[in-house]
């Protein structure tokens, strides 16, 4: 008799769950699938999702914004500090010249833009014809002179 009971329960349960699942006519080789209730959780994940969408505008980068990753324009010593060459600055002016041959050194080595350098040659030059600065050498004077730049470590190598 329990056995019964106990068989009929489960044929019960087992028939309802079928009867929520597939249709009773239907075997479940030819499934039809019935709709399900409506989860009463999924409103509250479409107001997340409304709340997710609506910060997600707020946070959207400008169309203005500078690109992070670029490098920064480098600028010329001369240039940073806004100074002009004058051929009446000696002191300025030996820093761009060699203290072994008295030639001015070129871009690659001062780090000059060319603007500047060719400002500072020419300058050069003016003080020479004027007899201000030494041709061959650097002057005595400016030898103790902090340096600018290094000539032994250029920019980009070069030849000697």
């Amino acid at each position: 008799m329990l056995r019964n009971l106990a068989s009929r329960k489960l044929v019960t349960r087992i028939t309802r769950f079928n009867s929520t699942r597939w249709s009773s006519v239907a075997a479940p080789s030819e499934a039809v699938i019935t709709s399900f209730p409506e989860n009463p959780s999924s409103k509250s994940e479409e107001v997340v999702l409304q709340k997710v969408f609506a910060e997600r505008e707020n946070d959207l980068p400008a169309s203005q914004m500078k690109n992070p990753y670029e490098k920064e324009k480098v600028k010329c010593i001369l240039c940073q500090m806004d100074i002009s060459p004058s051929y009446k600055n000696l002191r300025l002016l030996s820093q761009f010249v060699s203290s072994f041959t008295g030639r001015p050194y070129g871009r690659h080595i001062t780090g000059l833009c060319k603007h500047k350098h060719e400002q500072v040659a020419r300058e050069i030059a003016k003080a020479r014809s004027l007899g201000m600065m030494p041709v061959m050498l650097k002057n005595v004077k400016f030898l103790k002179d902090p340096a600018l730049y290094d000539p032994e470590k250029p920019l980009r190598p070069h030849r000697f």
